[in-house]
C-alpha cells in the first residue's frame, strides 16, 4: 500500500482473514483511521477498489476534519489533540491560529490584540511541554513533537512587532524583523520584496525568517566553543 499511498502502510480488513471488507487505514506509525460506518468492499478489479479506498480516505478525513473544527473551541486543547488524527491536529490548529491572528489584526487595537494572543500561544506551548513529560504512546509523542515545532514557529511569527523596511518610507524591501522587545534580526544579505499579494510576500517573510534563524543558529553553534560565553551570548 505504501507504493500507492504515502501515508498508508496497510488496510484493516478486520479479524476475519477471508474478509473483503475494509474498515480502516493504518499509517506507518500505527495510527488507525476509520473509513466510515459502512466498510468499503475489496471486490472487482484492483483499480476499482483502490479507487474506492482513495475516495473513502478523502471522504473520511473531510468528515473528521469538520468534527475536529467543531470541537476545537469546546474542549481543552491538550485533550482535544489526543482524540483526532495527527494530520488533522496540525491542520486544524493552523486554521484556528490564522483566524485568531486575523481577529487580532482587525481589532481596534491590533498591537494589543497580538500581544494578548502571544501570551495564549506561550501558554499553549507550556501545556504541550507538560504533556511531553507525561506517559505517552510513541504515536502521541511524535504528534506532540510535530505540533510543538509548528507552535514555536507560530509564536515567533506573532512575536514580530514590525518589519524593517529601511530608511526610505516608500521602500518595499524588507531587511529585518523586529520583536516586541526591540530585538532586530536580519533576513539575510538580500532583502525580501514586499510585492505582489499580501499572502505571497508574507509567505516569503515566513520562509525568510526560518532560513535566517537556521543560518544564525549554525553560526552560534560554531562560535560557542571559540569565544568566552559572556561575550558570545551578547
Amino acid at each position: 500500500m505504501g507504493k500507492c499511498f504515502d501515508g498508508i502502510r496497510r488496510l484493516d480488513f478486520g479479524e476475519d482473514p477471508k474478509s473483503t471488507d475494509i474498515f480502516a487505514m493504518v499509517s506507518g506509525e500505527g495510527e488507525r483511521v476509520g473509513l466510515g460506518k459502512n466498510p468499503l468492499k475489496a471486490r472487482g478489479s484492483v483499480e476499482q477498489w483502490l479507487g474506492a479506498v482513495e475516495s473513502g480516505m478523502a471522504s473520511s478525513l473531510r468528515r473528521l476534519a469538520k468534527q475536529a473544527m467543531a470541537t476545537y473551541p469546546e474542549e481543552p486543547r491538550t485533550e482535544w489533540l489526543l482524540r483526532q488524527p495527527a494530520q488533522l491536529v496540525l491542520a486544524v490548529s493552523q486554521v484556528y491560529w490564522v483566524a485568531a491572528v486575523e481577529e487580532a489584526l482587525r481589532s481596534g487595537e491590533p498591537q494589543q490584540g497580538l500581544r494578548d494572543y502571544f501570551q495564549v500561544l506561550v501558554k499553549q506551548l507550556a501545556d504541550l511541554t507538560r504533556m511531553v513529560r507525561g506517559d505517552l504512546s510513541n504515536l502521541e509523542r511524535r504528534l506532540l513533537a510535530a505540533l510543538i515545532t509548528i507552535d514555536v514557529h507560530s509564536r515567533d511569527i506573532v512575536g514580530i512587532r514590525r518589519l524593517d523596511f529601511g530608511e526610505d518610507p516608500k521602500s518595499t524591501d524588507i531587511f529585518a524583523m523586529v520583536s516586541g522587545e526591540g530585538e532586530r534580526v536580519g533576513l539575510g544579505k538580500n532583502p525580501l520584496k514586499a510585492r505582489g499579494s499580501v499572502e505571497q510576500w508574507l509567505g516569503a517573510v515566513e520562509s525568510g525568517m526560518a532560513s535566517s534563524l537556521r543560518r544564525l543558529a549554525k553560526q552560534a553553534m560554531a562560535t560557542y566553543p571559540e569565544e568566552p560565553r559572556t561575550e558570545w551570548l551578547l
